[in-house]
């Protein structure tokens, strides 16, 4: 059975359109549409019943689901916590093509971004660092978890906002970090909350980050830590943040598995604000800012 971007490229052509004419149907870019057609990128619910709705094919065809071409609508119920097991239980036994099938499929039942992200993914990491911490897990299949997760994130992950969103928040970790799958996660969270996002990752010298917060007005620096090892370079980090002699210096917030409290994240490493879980971080975007 096809994939979905054969499908679709399949379908668009029968039809006698362009990829450019579809993009701007759908109003994205036409590379928006080859990255569908090439199995990069799959397009959200609203976007994939608009692509259902202009082409007159259902949704279930385009996804390999049924062999079935007319139209259908989406159930929009989607039960997180056997979509975690069933999740869990392909990347357990190594099959990357049956978890991508899982999470389109829960995608286009009405699964946002940022629930999958919260509710699936996050779980699941912290599930594998588990068992790969108490032997039970190779470090190989810790590190296939990761990547198949972080692929799927680039699969489901939402498009960047207009240059002129509110507001901008710059994504770092401490030198020292391996684990920076996290801070993509938060990266599509904040573009889902509709915020300019500058992902920089782990080791940035400081004079690079001054010169992001002047360019480009930054609101916010959210940094990850997941490992005790690291904390000290966490806060020699927000300290020479601190001093760059800027008149208004970016709020900034931390999380991570290395923290253990509001008060060590805010008297030791000298944040603005703690978020202990992914949607604590959320609700502190929408509220303080």
């Amino acid at each position: 059975m096809s994939d979905f971007g054969t499908r679709l490229k399949s379908i668009r052509k029968l039809k006698k359109m362009t990829q450019k004419e579809l993009a701007e149907m759908l109003n994205v870019t036409q590379s928006t549409i080859a990255n569908y057609e090439s199995n990069l990128r799959f397009p959200g619910e609203a976007n994939l019943k608009e692509i259902s709705d202009l082409l007159h094919i259902s949704t279930d065809y385009l996804l390999g689901i049924s062999e079935e071409t007319k139209a259908v609508k989406v159930s929009g119920v989607v039960d997180f916590s056997k979509l975690k097991e069933d999740l869990l239980d392909s990347l357990l036994k190594g099959d990357e093509s049956g978890a991508t099938k899982i999470i389109i499929e829960a995608y286009v039942n009405g699964a946002k971004t940022n629930e999958v992200i919260d509710r699936v993914f996050s779980p699941i990491m912290v599930e594998s660092g588990l068992l790969w911490e108490t032997g039970k897990l190779d470090i190989s299949e810790e590190h296939f978890i990761s990547g198949v997760i972080e692929r799927l994130i680039a699969l489901i992950g939402v498009q960047m906002p207009s240059e002129d969103a509110k507001n901008s928040v710059m994504l770092i970790s401490p030198s020292g970090e391996e684990h920076v799958l996290v801070l993509k996660m938060i990266k599509e969270i904040f573009l889902e909350e509709g915020w300019r996002v500058f992902y920089l990752g782990k080791s940035i010298p400081v004079r690079s980050i001054a010169f992001l917060i002047e360019r480009e007005n930054i609101n916010l620096i959210a940094i990850s830590i997941t490992s005790k090892n690291n904390l000290n370079g966490a806060e020699h980090l927000i300290s020479a943040i601190r001093n760059l002699g800027f008149d208004k210096i970016p709020k900034i917030m931390v999380g991570g598995q290395a923290l253990d409290s509001e008060e060590q994240a805010k008297s030791f490493l000298g944040a603005d604000y703690y978020a202990e879980t992914f949607s604590e971080m959320r609700k502190i975007a929408l509220e303080q800012f």
